[in-house]
């Protein structure tokens, strides 16, 4: 896939650090590995963009013939959030697995569960080591100390959903500056 050259990060505050994930499977809370750790993310070209690989190791998918329900994200403390960057699940033979939509909530101590996106729409990953667009969502500083995507669908209606990694970023800095997109390995 040729790339424009003069692509930029966006403009974002900072990575919220240790954030943990658990998936809604089966009716059951299971924790969920790979999707908040950075691992398969790198930077290996000119660009300033960070790279997902197409190691499975590196990603979640929800196992064959079991019905995800939700995938939480437990920020560890509340935060005025901004972004949201969500590289979809990015194996090549089975790029449909990845999350086609989802409604998107956040939760805080004080007023509970409120939904910020009704239904938000995800883009099929590439498939390859350079996959680097991201699907961005704003948060536009609301506070959350948790964040849910459920009433999910992937893209290719099957019944099986996984994401590559998912990343949150703190309120906008103040002097504008692209964001020194998170870690990698």
């Amino acid at each position: 896939m040729l790339k424009q050259t003069d692509r930029m990060a966006p403009v974002a505050g900072p990575l919220v650090e240790d954030v943990s994930a658990r998936a809604l499977v089966d009716g059951q809370w299971i924790p969920v590995s790979g999707i908040t750790d950075g691992l398969g993310l790198r930077q290996h070209d000119a660009d300033p963009l960070l790279e997902h690989d197409t190691d499975p190791n590196h990603m979640w998918v929800a196992p064959e013939g079991a019905k995800l329900e939700a995938i939480e994200f437990d920020l560890g403390t509340e935060v005025s959030l901004d972004l949201m960057l969500v590289w979809n699940y990015n194996e090549p033979n089975i790029l449909g697995c990845g999350l086609r939509q989802a409604r998107i909530s956040v939760w805080t101590q004080q007023t509970g569960w409120q939904v910020v996106s009704p239904s938000f729409e995800f883009d099929i990953a590439e498939g390859t080591d350079d996959y680097d667009v991201p699907r961005e969502f704003r948060f536009n500083g609301v506070r959350a100390s948790k964040v849910r995507l459920d009433s999910l669908m992937n893209i290719d209606l099957g019944d099986r959903i996984g994401i590559a990694e998912v990343q949150f970023y703190k309120g906008k800095p103040e002097n504008g500056l692209q964001a020194q997109f998170g870690r990698s390995t």
